[in-house]
Order: structure tokens, then sequence, then C-alpha cells
């Protein structure tokens, strides 16, 4: 290849490093605090060591979130080729292999643009400017926060390629391939890449038989990738979503006059005022006429985000594919400037200036309009010249660096996920059937999805979808604390009835958090690896039965009560129960007065105005007796709408903020004190602002009257395939067998070989009555749709490799694959 043309992938190249440079500060690696290594690294780890465990790329279930449908993770696009290439290389942390694939993302991406653009005949000058506005886009953001937001557009870059490639060779096969390839990276926002590379097939042929032929294309692409989709559409159907506060019609139907969508933001295309400019003078501009109108009316209109976002809610976030078209008219409107075959235009410059007012980095937007202006003055006055054009290359590294710097880094050397090393919990952690949580100090996200040993049972989990009916016991059941903004993770807190109920026979946390009937086996500082012997095992017989009617009569905390010692069925007769959770009065003293802190209480409100994050201790009268539990709750409001976090004894509460992506709604704050010692304080963090506390309330509960006398543990044995539980049990009456094994679709239970129909016990949980005598016991799971999609997606490969040879029989006669193709233009 002639030194010119490689020259501008170099300079692409190194471009996209220098910016990354200087966007990540010393010291950190290139991920975000926010979910990128709670979710993505750690999903990756977890996949990981299931295809070790399993040997089968296809991962049918997963120990997280007390026993899930391994779907519920395939957001996070588990099949991707860097997770896959993770599994041939276990010696390379996952994180290390995450962060070299995004930023080989970005450099392909933004050399696949050039190329691209290449290929439409534009100069290779121009070719490099459309390269250099897409490497300084602040959709770029993602690749280390949300990476299924930008990890396909290389592919994507590939398929419209491949568009280009089918349009000339009448093939179609290497689009199906792209295609497949940005879904399997990115199902969700495949839906978008579908439709820009619908919008560029017809701006480039409208010929039906084309158009026919790559619908045909598009439609075995899903098909290959059935195997994914059908599991994941029909998890998604069976559980709710928290679509966060949602869009009303009138919204829907509205416009976006902010044109955030296309500008700045890193949760959108996020390019410069070139980039508005461009698209106005390509709707003027005959050539691009109607591409332009296609693609301002996705980033004008709130109806367009609303369907290619399914109808869940209006986030400009789904528009990030359209970035190869906005730049394809926005060079090509830039090329006829230089070429003079296309005018400036005033008043559309004038027009592009009005998003501005609505935008935040108000310098860096002024300095925008400024460069723009100044082309728009120069390349009138110096036709010719290409030196106005690099004009326009200023501000977009500069957006790029001030939106990256925005972002919390996780440290290079992060310990948080590696406190203790895998043979240390591999010490403490013997009994594989019991469940192993880990519970930070305030927020316990950044281990919410960590199995530091293959196979580990946890409750807690972290995803985009979960278990509707395990969510509503863990939090509005159990009233574990919420600690972030959303409810969608389910985050480990103290909470000794909950450790009790689901077998959390393992804890990893500190000296000052641990819960009472936990004794430390490892310690390392105040970080510690805890046992409790006495919680419930996952599976047993239970005979002690409680009727769900009845416990429906029952107030909170009573419901505490009753679940540790009895089993709630659909059916049982009635019992006589007595709650032994008391009323406790608070009586305490606090000295001095925090000077943040100004209060003012009327009829048991309280009005609190914290001037700065303060902390409080109150010194209690009557100690919190070993070996006992203190429930204390209350209700929040935030008249407002800002955040309210309050923290008791390292247990963080917080009550999101209105405008919250999406708001938890945690008006009442819980906590759950206990310990092996007496509790004689109890030490407040209180979060700037103004807020409410009212309806405070306090119980104390004798942890020695936890538990559940009348079971039978079954026997353990071990699992393999679809098998998640088995074992056997001597039942010395009838009575019902109980797990805590969230119930969702999938599940079948097997009694000596006999199927049994699976019920709801603890209102969430697989179960199902057993009868008197010996019984071996086996539950299987298979997601539902699993072997219809491998079956389709069979089918697809099948036809697919017909129509591969097809293609290259018809070329290699000297015939166009497909009759009459399109020439593209």
């Amino acid at each position: 290849m002639p030194k010119k043309q490689i020259l501008y992938p170099i300079l692409l190249t190194a471009a996209v490093l220098v910016l990354l440079f200087f966007s990540v500060p010393a010291g950190s690696a290139f991920g975000s605090e926010v979910d990128w290594l709670c979710q993505h690294v750690s999903i990756a780890e977890h996949f990981r060591q299931n295809v070790y465990e399993t040997g089968s790329l296809l991962i049918d279930y997963s120990d997280l979130g007390a026993g899930s449908n391994f779907y519920m993770f395939s957001y996070y696009g588990y099949l991707r080729p860097d997770i896959l290439i993770g599994c041939l290389l276990p010696m390379v942390p996952m994180k290390t292999i995450l962060i070299v694939y995004a930023v080989l993302g970005i450099i392909a991406s933004v050399n696949l643009c050039y190329f691209w653009l290449k290929k439409q005949g534009f100069a290779p000058f121009f070719c490099f400017l459309g390269g250099m506005l897409l490497a300084c886009a602040s959709c770029f953001f993602q690749a280390h926060r949300q990476l299924m937001f930008v990890n396909y557009l290389p592919w994507l870059f590939l398929a419209l390629l491949a568009i280009d490639y089918f349009l000339k060779q009448g093939r179609i096969v290497p689009f199906v391939l792209s295609a497949l390839m940005f879904i399997l990276h990115s199902f969700y926002f495949s839906i978008s890449c579908f439709a820009v590379c619908f919008i560029y097939l017809l701006y480039r042929s409208r010929e039906k038989r084309t158009v026919f032929y790559f619908i045909i294309g598009c439609g075995i692409a899903v098909a290959l990738a059935a195997v994914l989709l059908v599991p994941t559409a029909l998890v998604l159907l069976e559980h709710t979503k928290d679509n966060g506060s949602g869009a009303s019609l009138p919204i829907i139907l509205a416009v976006n006059p902010t044109l955030r969508s296309l500008l700045y933001s890193g949760y959108s295309c996020g390019l410069t005022l070139v980039s508005l400019y461009g698209l106005f003078l390509g709707i003027k501009h005959r050539p691009t006429r109607g591409l332009g109108i296609a693609v301002f009316c996705a980033v004008f209109l709130n109806i367009v985000p609303f369907i290619l976002n399914g109808g869940l809610y209006i986030k400009s976030k789904i528009l990030i594919p359209f970035v190869p078209l906005v730049i394809l008219i926005c060079i090509t409107v830039l090329a006829a400037l230089y070429q003079q075959t296309l005018k400036h235009s005033l008043w559309l410059l004038l027009l592009s200036f009005v998003p501005l007012f609505f935008q935040s980095f108000k310098w860096l937007v002024i300095l925008d309009a400024v460069f723009l202006l100044l082309f728009f003055l120069f390349s009138q006055r110096a036709k010719g010249k290409l030196l106005p054009y690099l004009s326009l290359l200023v501000v977009p590294p500069l957006l790029f660096v001030q939106t990256n710097r925005t972002e919390s880094f996780v440290p290079a050397e992060d310990p948080r996920q590696a406190v203790f090393t895998e043979e240390e919990m591999k010490q403490v952690y013997q009994n594989t059937n019991a469940r192993f949580d880990q519970i930070d100090t305030d927020e316990a996200i950044a281990t919410v999805n960590l199995t530091p040993v293959q196979g580990m049972k946890k409750s807690t989990m972290y995803s985009s979808s979960m278990n509707t009916e395990y969510s509503a016991f863990y939090y509005d059941l159990m009233k574990n604390p919420i600690s972030i903004n959303n409810r969608v993770a389910l985050l480990a807190a103290p909470n000794p009835f909950f450790e009790y109920l689901m077998g959390i026979q393992y804890l990893q946390t500190t000296n000052q958090m641990l819960p009472d009937g936990y004794t430390v086996k490892l310690q390392k500082g105040e970080n510690v690896l805890a046992e409790n012997d006495s919680v419930l095992p996952t599976a047993y017989v239970s005979y002690n039965l409680m009727g769900k009617a009845q416990f429906d009569t029952l107030s909170y905390p009573e419901t505490l009560d009753a679940m540790t010692n009895y089993t709630i069925v659909s059916n049982a007769e009635e019992i006589p129960f007595q709650s032994e959770v008391t009323p406790f009065q608070l009586d305490y003293s606090i000295e001095p007065s925090p000077d943040g802190l100004e209060t003012a209480s009327s009829d048991g409100v309280y009005d609190l105005h914290v001037k700065q994050e303060t902390e409080l201790t109150a010194s209690l009268t009557q100690p919190i007796p070993a070996g006992h539990t203190l429930i204390l709750t209350f209700e929040v409001e935030n008249p407002d709408g800002r955040a309210v976090i309050i923290s008791c004894n390292g247990i963080r509460n917080k009550l999101s903020a209105d405008s919250a992506a999406y708001p938890n709604h945690n008006h009442q704050f819980t906590y759950y004190l206990s310990s092996s010692q007496p509790i004689d304080t109890l030490d407040f963090t209180f979060s700037k602002g103004d807020y409410q506390i009212s309806n405070i309330k306090a119980y104390l509960y004798d942890n020695a009257k936890m538990g559940n006398e009348g079971i039978t543990p079954l026997s353990f044995q071990e699992t393999k395939g679809s098998t998640v539980l088995q074992g056997s049990a001597e039942v010395q009456k009838d009575g019902y067998f109980v797990t805590s094994l969230p119930i969702q679709n999938g599940y079948q239970a097997f009694v000596d070989g006999k199927e049994v129909e699976i019920e709801t016990v603890n209102t969430a949980f697989v179960g199902f009555p057993i009868t008197k005598g010996s019984h071996q016991i086996q539950i299987t799971f298979t997601p539902p749709g699993r072997n219809l999609g491998i079956a389709i997606s069979l089918l697809a490969l099948a036809v697919l490799a017909v129509g591969m040879i097809w293609e290259i029989r018809r070329t290699r006669r000297g015939k166009p694959a497909l009759s009459s193709p399109a020439q593209s233009k």
C-alpha cells in the first residue's frame, strides 16, 4: 500500500490513542465506577467461570440472584468475541481483555469510517476529517461505561461497507455476517443498526429486488442470533422491567428543540455543531436531501427514539448508531462546499445556533459556535483551501476530553474485588451448597456480581433484568436497604432474617458490620470472612407451615418472624401465632450537636436542614443486647426532589432524586442492627439537603427465637447438565419440599423420577408438597425458548451455507450472485 494511503489511518489511530491518553487520569483503568466493574467485568468473568464449569458456551443458569436464568445477563453481550476470547485466556484478567477490546473497537470504528467514506469517492482529506469527527464523538464516553452503547460500531461500519459490496457484486452474505456481529454485541441497539442500514440502502438504491434481498439478509442475521434472542425475549417478557419515569403521549409526540440527541452528550451521538449545520445543509443539498430528512427526523422527533427503544422510554442513547449517517451527510456537504457545488446558508447557520441555549459545557459550546462561524467566513474567502476545514477539528478533541474527564474511573490497582485471594475464599467456603455474600461499607456495588470462587452461590445480583418475584421479596418483604438510585441492583446488607432464610452461611464484610451469629474465620485488617452454620439450608423439607392467607394478615415486621419460623404455602390450616418482635423505645443522647445539622420537629415530623454531609452519634441509654436485632425504620420525603442518603452504623439507605433515570421511590428507610456484642451507639451520616423524617419506629428481636425447627435438610448430591439441585431426604411426615431458588419459568421438579407440579413457597421460591417416606429429589432448569432458539439458528446457518455456496458458484461462472443487482450511486 502506498505511503499516502496509510498516512491518514496512522494519523487516525494515533489521534485516538492521544485522546484516550489525555482523557484517563494517571493511575486509573479504562473503566467507569458506574457499572463497568460491577456489571461488565464481573458478569464477563462469571460467564467465563460457567463455561469452564459446564464445558458449554450456552450457559443456562446462574447462581447469582439466588438462582437466575442466565439470559437475564444477555444484555451485556455474553457471546461477544472479547468474552469468548477471554475463555481461551484464563490467565488474563477479564478487565484487561475488555479494556483492550474497547480501545481496539474505537480504533477500528474510526478507521472503518475512513475507508467507508473513501469508498464513497471522497478525497482522502475529507475521509480523514470524517474519521476525526467520529474519533472525537462524545458517545465513545460509553466505551468505558456502558460498553454495549458503542461496541457494535465497528460491525455497523462493516455492515455499511457490506451494503456497498452487495450493491456492486450482488452478494448479501458479508452483510448477514456483519449484522449478526452487531446483534451479538448489542441486541438492544441492533434495532437502530438495522434502521440505519435500511436508510443507507434506500439512499444508495431503491430497486425493489435489492430491498427484498436486503430484508431477507436481515431476517437470516436475526435467525442466526435466535439462540440468543429467543430465550432473551422470553425472559424479558416473563419479568417486568423498571422503565424509569416513562413518558406521556404529549411528550412522545413532541419534538426535541435542544437536539441533545445529536450534540455534545455522552448519552447521544455526541457530535459538535458542524454536524447540525451539515445536516441542515444536507437537507438543502439535493443528493442528500432524503437522507438528511430521515436523520433529522430521528434526532428531532421524540417518537423515533421512543419506537427504537421498544416503547420503554425516550432516551437518545438509542440514536448513537445514526452517527455514521450524520458524518456521511456532513462530509458530503463539506466536500461540496470545498468543490463549490454547494453554497453556505446564513439562515441555516443561525438556525444551528438555536440549540446552544439548552446545552451544558457553556464555554465549550461558545467556542464551538465561534469556530463554526470562523469556518463559515473563511471557507468562503479562502476558496479551494483546506485550512478552514481543519479549524473544524479544534473543538471536537476538547469536547471528547472534557466529557471523559467527568468520569469517575476505577483505580488501576483496585483492591475491592480482591480483598481475599481465591485460595483464602476456598479455605472458608467449604459448604458449596450454601451461599456466600459480600457486604461492603455503604455500597456493595463493586462485589454484587463477583464470584471469586467458581460455582459460588450468592443472593445478590445487578443486571438490567431480574426476577420480579424475587425482587419484591428482597426489597418489599425483607425490607433490605436500597443504597443506590435504583431497585435493579440487589445489594447485600446486614439482615439476619434474610440471611437465615436464604441460607447465607458465609459472609465477607468488616468487623463493624458483621451480624450476630457469624464467627470470624479469616481476617485482613478490618475485613473478615465469617461463617454461620445455623442458617437454613438452601433446600429442605418443612413441616411447620403457615397458609398464605393467614400470612397476608400480618404486618411488618411480624412477617419476618413468621417467615423464619414457618414456611408460607398456598394452603395450610390456620395456626396460633404470636410474634416475638417487640416495640423498642429509643432513648439516646447526642453530644455535641453537629454544626452542619439543623432540625425542627412537629407532631413526629422532623425537618432537617443539612448544610453539608454531617455525622451524628446517638448514645443509647439502653444498649441493644448482644444476640438481638434492632429494626429501625422511618419514612423520608424530599420536597425539593433531591437525593437523600442516610447511613446508620455503615448501613446505607438512599432515596433517589426525582430526576434519576430509574428512581427507586425508597421512602421507607430500614436498618437491621445486630452484633455479638452490645450496641450502645447509633452512628448516622446525613447527606446534604433539606428533607423530612417521620414515623420513626424501632423493634427488638431476640435472635435465639429465630429458626424453623420442623425441617429435614436435603442430603445434597452432585449435579450436572440442566440439574441445579439434587439429593435425597428422609421425610418424617407429609410436608413441603422448600428451596430458596426464586420461582421462574424453566424449572422442573422430580420426586423419585416422576415430575411433580411446582408451587410458590415463601412468596417467591420453588417448592412442592411431599409425602412421608424416603425420596430422591431433582430440580432441573432449562431456559424457555433455548431449544427453539438453537433450532432456528441451526436452520439459519444451513440457509446461510447454501446461500454462500450459491453466491460463490454464480460468481465463478461470471454472473452476479443476484440477478440485476442495483448499481451503486
